[in-house]
């Protein structure tokens, strides 16, 4: 059998699938399809299977063997790959398994959009498919390409940064007769990304979403991909979409056993359970999926247990972070190499950029406190009549003279210039006036929530988020900053977004982050909690020591208990 080469498959987004996953995909397309394709009566008629992205054939071979021997005997299969090595692979693994197997070379997305119809020789024969298995290649814009990206989004009515998998999702589902399933392995981003709400809400009224299975850092595949499988019926929506997610508890990065996993799976049962060796732990959880009022809000597991502990959140929440400040990225330069230094005394002996100001970095990150900036940034903005404009270079000697060293190479940021902008710019800045508001910043990337405060006048790089108050540090700084590094926020962060990488890391990212909760400051524990929060800053080395007092009191300003968290 040939292979594709490691640079075809990262452009192609070929992630092939393992065979466990294959089988368990094609036990529930059979199992959602089978009982209504019985009650029809008719076991005769050609039987379609369509599989838009067919690789090695492998999903097509898994669907065939779930298949009763009589549909075997009318089992149509069907596979298209725009590889020619793939399509070989394919032939060669299928044709032992049914006489009525047709795979070719082709683009699906373009076989759907007319620019390439004749796929099988007639515009006719692809048809519409009774079932469709797929892994959609996954292709982010970034290696897609732009104009590609906005071609598809066009064609298929999807916005925002959308990648490969997006189009061929609906796509499939456009291609399914009515009554006809499919089964679908993806990445689970779409569920609780901005890029994916498009998705989200064309899914909801394209088709019924039968079941998901978030099955997040199981590391199935060799990528880092954090796969979900989809079940959709072409039929009007149900509403009523059931919903497991598998996430490890443990740090360990040793796969679990598939075999385990998919049985634990079938069992129907909750909690935290060991897949092989002693070393991967993995808790499940089921229930039903909750879509919320907006048709492109995060999709989101919901049961009784979770639905309580939510309810009485609400109940004792006073304002989400975004009711009171908006979150912000960090500056971006697009010539760090220029404008980041921890060496500008010897790079500026006769004289320091008069623009520089320390800079914070994930690297300096802590709970409440983080480490003193070494590097700085020359900041080439300033505030002038409370509007933000490039500064004066004749106005700062010693800055103009080291930009003037590195024009050549700020000037090859030819988008810089087609923008309108001054060749020595900042690319993305920020309201220089704000560095010197109190600020909160916080990673993006991290197991545990890493909030911290910061009164220096520092400038936020572009690997960390912040937010601010007013001009002034007050005690909301000292509120939010306890409750968002208590565990709190961990349990609310799982139960709303569940959006982890390996090993339990969360993602912190504007649109989470924005709807944190804070309880009533005027309430006995909010004032506790700053009390602590201010103890815990000024005092690194209490954390052993407070940090249970601050979950408890943060708990009990939710109306929760610590036991239930």
């Amino acid at each position: 059998m040939k292979h594709l080469t490691a640079e075809t498959q990262k452009s192609q987004g070929a992630h092939y699938t393992p065979p466990e996953l294959a089988q368990f995909v094609a036990q529930q397309i059979v199992a959602t399809w089978l009982p209504a394709y019985s009650d029809s009566g008719d076991g005769t008629a050609p039987l379609t299977i369509l599989d838009p992205a067919v690789g090695g054939g492998e999903l097509l071979e898994a669907i065939h063997s779930e298949l009763p021997n009589d549909l075997r005997a009318v089992a149509r299969l069907v596979g298209l790959d725009n590889d020619l090595i793939a399509v070989e692979n394919a032939r060669a693994r299928l044709s032992s398994l049914s006489r009525n197997t047709v795979v070719t070379e082709g683009d699906f997305l373009a076989s759907l959009t007319g620019s390439q119809p004749d796929l099988f020789g007639k515009e006719e024969e692809l048809g519409d498919a009774d079932l469709i298995i797929a892994n959609p290649p996954y292709v982010r814009t970034q290696v897609l390409g732009a104009s590609k990206a906005q071609a598809l989004a066009t064609k298929f009515g999807l916005g925002g940064r959308v990648d490969l998998s997006f189009p061929f999702i609906l796509g499939i589902v456009e291609k399914l007769r009515s009554g006809g399933v499919a089964g679908i392995i993806t990445s689970n981003r779409f569920l609780s990304t901005r890029a994916g709400a498009s998705l989200r809400e064309r899914l909801r009224g394209d088709g019924d979403v039968i079941h998901i299975w978030d099955l997040g850092d199981t590391k199935l595949f060799e990528a880092a991909v954090l796969p979900c499988v989809l079940i959709v019926r072409k039929s009007p929506p149900s509403g009523r979409t059931q919903y497991t997610s598998v996430y490890s508890v443990s740090p360990q990065e040793r796969r679990p056993d598939p075999s385990k996993l998919f049985s634990h799976i079938a069992g129907g049962t909750d909690g935290v359970v060991e897949l092989g060796n002693g070393f991967s732990k993995y808790e499940f959880k089921r229930g039903q999926l909750e879509v919320g009022d907006d048709l492109g809000a995060v999709w989101k597991l919901r049961n009784g247990k979770s639905s309580a502990w939510a309810e009485k959140v609400k109940r004792n929440t006073w304002k989400t972070l975004g009711e009171l400040t908006k979150v912000r990225v960090g500056v971006k330069t697009t010539a760090d190499s220029v404008f980041i230094r921890s060496d500008w005394k010897s790079e500026c002996p006769n004289g320091l950029p008069e623009n520089l100001r320390p800079l914070i970095t994930h690297h300096l990150a802590g709970r409440f406190r983080g480490q003193h900036p070494e590097k700085k940034i020359l900041y080439t903005h300033e505030t002038v009549d409370g509007k933000r404009r490039p500064i004066e270079l004749q106005r700062y000697p010693n800055t103009t003279e080291y930009l003037k060293r590195h024009q050549e190479s700020l000037k090859s940021r030819k988008y810089v210039e087609k923008a309108g902008r001054e060749w020595f710019e900042i690319w993305v800045p920020q309201e220089p006036s704000a560095w010197d508001h109190p600020k909160i910043v916080f990673k993006d990337i991290t197991v545990k929530p890493t909030f911290w405060l910061e009164t220096e006048g520092s400038v936020v790089n572009g690997d960390c988020y912040w937010f601010a108050f007013g001009n002034e540090l007050n005690d909301l700084h000292w509120l939010t900053l306890g409750v968002f590094n208590s565990t709190f926020i961990e349990q609310f962060y799982d139960t709303h977004f569940a959006n982890k990488l390996y090993s339990g890391r969360r993602r912190f990212m504007t649109q989470y982050v924005s709807e944190f909760p804070l309880p009533n400051p005027e309430s006995r524990h909010s004032q506790q909690i700053v009390k602590i929060a201010q103890a815990l800053f000024d005092c690194p080395e209490r954390e052993g020591e407070l940090i249970g007092i601050l979950d408890n009191t943060v708990a009990d300003a939710f109306g929760l208990s610590v036991k239930k968290i």
